[in-house]
């Protein structure tokens, strides 16, 4: 054989390689979906199809799959993506070159028909809108995130939404709100947040996009036995809608500060009457929906200079924790010195109304204050206010420094006691005993007599009347009904209503069936609603003739002595003992079911709301912890699982899986970190849990007390030898047990205490309980951190850490070892 036969066979069997080694488009699964196949080779890189007009290329995933043929195995990588086409019909993807494993392979143009992309073709989708697209500056709107995917596919929320609101100021997303409709004949699922937010920048703004990553089932993967679900994650991009927000005009009052929304400013000046030197304080309340953060606080007071002033604080309180709708109460102590009458206020703050797009401005009533002396002396003086200067008293004001406390010296003897009494004599004593027990019968039947008056069916008639009653008193004269006298007609009409039995909201005069109160209320409506309307001069006399001549029926009282009412609590002590196993059964079944079925969100929806219903379900906490750690939330699953393991460490499945989602999670609380390294003191305190080492330490108390007994027995002449041993042997049996209950509970530390809270990602912790306040000091804490909740405020816990640091932090930030 010649040289050259070896080498044209090796040059065929390279040709026959690389002619195998192919890459060439495949239309997939779905009508919108093209996998681009490697047959014999891999990509080297992420494919980048060409720039094609009017196509849209989206990667969902890549598979592999192997065949054997005639004993020749082949390998085939599939890279698949959802190809949007906005016109539709016949389109082509020409030729173009791809980096492989075995060098650059060409790949061939390919033709299709496409379909116009819509909505139901989309893998998924997100939408921020507003509800329109022109705002004031300052002016609050509301704003919403809809993510949209077909029902059809597995999908999972992944993470939260990423959007930078700048140049808007903007609250927090809410608790998704799920929804669906259908789209082009396919059902889709909605997935909806909601918040809201205003600009103080004038001008065309273009919100910045919001992105979230979510699970999605793409198809499936194996080697020809079967397919396996393929779940590829995926960054879902939203639209970025465009918004005008325009100035405000141009005509606003000297007095405008910026407020922009509706507002409210009420007064109160508590006493009105005086002595010198008493305290009168004068309070100013604000209050509405509007731009909060940007706002300075309440309006300044003149006050006389014959008044001495306390620092006044302002306090913000959010409602329902809201970040554009709260309360701003400001209080200023005012001492008098001088006698006489003093004006206080009155007092303006205007704002700008989005909804009229007007500026208004809000007056409150000026109060009048009488300051005498105390002497009687100098009382028909003129009023000082009209010669003296005033003061001008504002949040933030300079004020000399409290005085400190005085020195400690001897205080107030105690007065004088009586004697003790002297023990009582047995039948004296037996009628004492008799006492409690009589008057426990007399309680309970007049317990049982309240809960029957409570109970009445006619209660709420009974309280109309009474009311009617009140308000016919206090109306005055007839004629054109003033204010008040209007606020008096329509009480009276609610009354009637709730009297009569009538249900509706705003009755006519037909729902109530005497002609006499008919006629009373067509009256009143007259009155209030029509153009100079009047009052009939006698309509007071009428309307308690027929108020009088109407009674209801006295409430029986055999009612007292109604099972029902004789044994509430029996009947409430039954209901706890028989609902939980009902609930305790559906919550086992339908997590149990979903988590199996891989619809983990449903799951930990189930089993969040069961450790919300009873904290201390170790079980629910556990589970909850292993459906989060299904979705990747590791970091919430460690707290889950850290309270699980504390509140029964026993358990196998719980003490195992500690571990494990400790070490994902990336922290560990410190007090729980010792028994996932199976330090000493904690390889022995985990056979109970806080509770029972409680019980134990209690139980020692009880031996030790024993064995005093006993030594108490032969201290007194049992010289019996079992009594010494016994108190020898309990004693030993206390110590033992004593101190290993000592150790291992405060081998828990803080986790031991029912008030301990675990913060399960890194949060802020606060000075005050609001996030409005941009100058306050804040710091961080660290994911893992272990504090005592000892405060709650408005969805705000406030929390004391082992090295005396204090801090507010929003509650959704924690979860509680025990509540």
């Amino acid at each position: 054989m010649s040289l050259r036969t070896p080498i044209i066979l090796l040059f065929l069997w390279l040709a026959s390689i690389a002619s195998a080694q192919t890459v060439r488009w495949q239309r997939g699964a779905a009508n919108d979906q093209l996998d681009l196949l490697f047959i014999d080779c891999s990509p080297a890189a992420v494919p980048q199809p060409p720039l094609v007009a009017g196509l849209t290329f989206t990667r969902i995933g890549t598979s592999t799959s192997m065949t054997v043929v005639n004993g020749v195995p082949s390998s085939t990588v599939a890279v698949s993506y959802v190809v949007d086409s906005q016109s539709g019909g016949q389109v082509t993807i020409p030729s173009f070159e791809v980096d492989t494993n075995r060098g650059v392979v060409v790949v061939p143009s390919f033709s299709w028909s496409a379909a116009a992309t819509t909505q139901a073709n989309a893998l998924a989708s997100s939408n921020l809108s507003t509800p329109s697209n022109s705002y004031w500056v300052g002016e609050v709107f509301p704003l919403q995130y809809t993510m949209t995917t077909p029902a059809r596919l597995l999908t999972q929320i992944a993470s939260d939404i990423e959007w930078n609101s700048a140049p808007l100021v903007a609250e927090d997303w809410s608790n998704p709100e799920s929804g669906g409709s259908t789209i082009g004949g396919e059902r889709m699922v909605h997935i909806i947040y909601r918040s809201a937010a205003y600009s103080n920048t004038e001008g065309q703004i273009n919100l910045e996009a919001a992105r979230q990553l979510m699970n999605i089932q793409t198809g499936g993967t194996g080697f020809g036995f079967g397919l396996l679900p393929r779940i590829e994650q995926v960054t879902v991009t939203s639209n970025r809608p465009a918004i005008t927000i325009r100035p405000l005009p141009t005509n606003a009052p000297a007095s405008f500060r910026g407020a922009v929304g509706q507002f409210e400013l009420t007064s109160s000046v508590v006493p009105t009457s005086v002595t010198i030197g008493e305290p009168v304080t004068w309070t100013l309340e604000l209050s509405g929906v509007g731009n909060w953060p940007d706002q300075g606080g309440l309006p300044a007071r003149d006050v006389s200079r014959d008044f001495e002033a306390v620092q006044p604080t302002a306090r913000r309180t959010p409602v329902n924790g809201r970040l554009f709708e709260a309360v701003l109460a400001e209080d200023v102590v005012l001492v008098p010195t001088r006698p006489g009458t003093y004006t206080l206020g009155p007092v303006t703050y205007t704002y700008f109304d989005p909804a009229d797009g007007r500026y208004h401005t809000v007056r409150t009533e000026p109060t009048t204050v009488e300051v005498t002396d105390p002497d009687g002396l100098s009382l028909k003086m003129p009023p000082p206010q009209q010669a003296t200067p005033t003061q001008t008293f504002q949040a933030g004001d300079e004020f000399p420094d409290a005085p400190g406390a005085p020195g400690a010296i001897p205080r107030d003897p105690l007065p004088s006691a009586n004697s003790a009494l002297a023990p009582l004599l047995p039948q004296p004593f037996a009628l004492v005993l008799a006492v409690p027990p009589a008057l426990l019968i007399l309680s309970w039947v007049g317990l049982a007599w309240r809960r029957a008056v409570l109970s009445d069916p006619l209660r709420r008639r009974r309280l109309a009347e009474r009311r009617l009653k009140a308000i016919l008193a206090g109306m005055r004269g007839a004629g054109a009904p003033s204010d008040q006298q209007s606020r008096q007609l329509l009480d009276w009409q609610r009354a009637a209503a709730e009297s009569w039995g009538v249900s509706h909201a705003a009755p006519p005069s037909e729902a109530i069936t005497d002609p006499d109160w008919q006629r009373l209320w067509e009256e009143a409506d007259r009155a209030m609603y029509s153009n100079g309307g009047l009052l009939p001069a006698d309509w007071r006399e009428r309307a308690g003739t027929a108020h009088a001549g109407r009674r209801l029926r006295p409430v029986n009282p055999l009612r007292a002595l109604h099972w029902r009412n004789l044994l509430p609590f029996l009947a409430i002590a039954l209901a706890c003992a028989l609902a939980p196993h009902g609930r305790a059964a559906q919550a086992a079944a339908d997590p149990d079911t979903a988590y199996s079925q891989g619809n983990f969100p449903a799951a930990e929806q189930s089993w969040r709301a069961a450790t919300r219903q009873d904290p201390r379900n170790w079980v629910a906490r556990h589970n909850l912890a292993l459906a989060l750690a299904q979705q990747d939330r590791w970091a919430e699953a460690a707290a889950h699982a850290s309270v699980a393991f504390v509140q029964n460490p026993r358990n196998p499945s719980v003490h195992w899986h500690l571990t494990p989602v400790l070490t994902e999670a990336a922290f560990a609380p410190a007090d729980i970190l010792p028994f996932a390294r199976k330090a000493w003191p904690q390889s022995m305190a985990r056979y109970a849990s806080p509770t029972e080492w409680q019980a134990v330490i209690a139980g020692a108390m009880v031996i030790a007390c024993l064995s005093a007994f006993f030594g108490l027995l032969r201290a007194y002449g049992n010289r019996r030898p079992w009594v010494s041993r016994t108190a020898l042997s309990l004693l030993l049996v206390a110590a033992l047990v004593g101190t290993a209950g000592v150790v291992s509970l405060r081998a828990y530390g803080m986790t031991a205490d029912q008030r301990a809270v675990l913060a399960w990602r890194t949060g802020t912790l606060r000075s005050i309980p609001t996030e409005a306040n941009a100058t306050q000091q804040t710091t961080p804490m660290p994911a893992g951190s272990v504090a005592i909740a000892d405060r709650t405020f408005l969805g705000w816990l406030h929390l004391r850490f082992p090295n005396g640091q204090t801090g507010w932090v929003r509650s959704g930030e924690v979860v509680g070892f025990w509540r």
